[in-house]
């Protein structure tokens, strides 16, 4: 019987900063402006042309006026699929969950915590053997409300869609030979 797991596989674990920007669809006809900051973990699978990811953002979300803003910390989890050697494609999928931080200017009432998913889409370079940049586009989407607005004694529920282009730098931190590399030796 052959039991394969996530060890059986080389791999190479990551860490990195990421900056991103772009657009959030709040309600109709309204979009903000959209910054992020924040670090990400990645398991690259090099032999299943993958990798899993865990990244943490805070975002910061500015409205037309310039007035109003809010703030979420963002945890992210997904995976990727990995196309090429030193310059690669990447596509990806993953589940969000926000929290929170504060707001200025709006009358809504923000849920404390939202869930989304996300689709991302880019291209990966190794720029040395330890340091890899990538450029991404990412469309964020709430299934639950991130906030709540009262018109006229009723309740109106309101999700979130994010348009952003991320880059990023990560350094590889370790590298794991596969079971089949170490029989080899």
């Amino acid at each position: 019987m052959l039991v394969v797991s996530a060890n059986d596989f080389a791999q190479k674990h990551c860490i990195g900063i990421e900056y991103g920007n772009g657009k959030v669809h709040l309600r109709d006809p309204n979009y903000s402006n959209l910054n992020t900051i924040g670090v990400k973990y990645l398991n690259k699978y090099t032999e299943l042309k993958s990798s899993t990811y865990i990244e943490e953002d805070i975002e910061q979300v500015t409205g037309n006026d310039n007035e109003s803003s809010y703030q979420h910390l963002k945890t992210s989890v997904g995976g990727n699929l990995e196309f090429g050697k030193k310059l690669h494609f990447i596509i990806g999928v993953g589940l969000n969950i926000k929290l929170y931080l504060n707001s200025k200017g709006f009358d809504e009432k923000f849920k404390r915590f939202s869930f989304g998913n996300k689709f991302n889409l880019g291209m990966g370079y190794y720029i040395s053997s330890k340091f890899f940049a990538e450029l991404l586009y990412e469309y964020h989407y709430s299934f639950t409300p991130v906030y709540v607005q009262i018109i006229s004694g009723s309740e109106r529920k309101y999700g979130d869609q994010q348009n952003l282009i991320k880059i990023g730098i990560s350094y590889i931190i370790g590298n794991k030979k596969s079971n089949h590399e170490k029989n080899n030796l």
